[in-house]
């Protein structure tokens, strides 16, 4: 018998990837995933995923890796609202680079007025003034800017439900604590940004304050 053959064959590296794609866009962040190229025998060390401003005058010179691992998705943060940029791939391995792959054009959303604030909460607190008038505490979680900075929060306050609404605070902070006339039962909130203001939150009721955080309150104001 011959001597036996032994064929050995060369790894590379590795195959341009195809294109990622665009999962999710949000107003200052784009999710994106791609599928594995092929390793032409040598294991995929790290993939690179590159950003590329498009439009600008110094569009080319400002493309820059916004990541580096082996990961099949990445979320690219911190970008601007309404901003377009083109996205390319390439794998490493041992042998080297892969080419970049063709490249993906996506953009951000445009900014626009602030959502509605979440987890409005209301209270009574305090006694009932001679002109018949109550404190209402209320607080709530900043909601999402949808790209610009949220700077004030008005609070509505209404009867009920068919009864004219009134604005009883603007503050820039998410709490806010106001006099109300005592027939008031439903309160509400909005956000405003440069971009106007939000949505309305739904109205919910006035709670009554906690009997025992009252009583607290009491004994702290008698005390020397």
């Amino acid at each position: 018998f011959s001597a036996p053959c032994v064929l050995e064959t060369k790894s590379a590296a590795p195959a341009a990837p195809a294109a990622p794609w665009c999962v999710s866009a949000g107003h200052t962040s784009l999710k994106v995933r791609w599928a594995p190229p092929e390793d032409n025998g040598a294991a995929v060390l790290r993939y690179e995923l590159q950003l590329r401003p498009v439009g600008t005058k110094t569009a080319a010179s400002a493309a820059r890796v916004v990541y580096t691992g082996l990961s099949l998705a990445h979320t690219v943060t911190k970008l601007d609202p309404g901003s377009e940029c083109a996205l390319a791939l390439r794998a490493v391995n041992r042998e080297g680079n892969s080419p970049w792959s063709p490249s993906l054009a996506c953009s951000t959303a445009k900014a626009e007025a602030p959502a509605a604030p979440t987890g409005l909460g209301a209270a009574w607190h305090g006694a009932l003034t001679a002109q018949g008038k109550r404190q209402i505490k209320a607080s709530w979680s900043p909601p999402d800017g949808r790209g610009s900075t949220v700077t004030a929060y008005e609070v509505g306050v209404s009867a009920g439900a068919r009864a004219q609404w009134a604005v009883a605070k603007t503050t820039d902070r998410p709490r806010a604590d106001f006099a109300a006339d005592a027939a008031a039962a439903l309160v509400r909130v909005r956000a405003q940004s440069a971009l106007g203001w939000g949505a309305w939150t739904k109205p919910v009721p006035i709670a009554e304050a906690a009997p025992q955080a009252e009583a607290d309150r009491g004994t702290q104001s008698a005390s020397p």
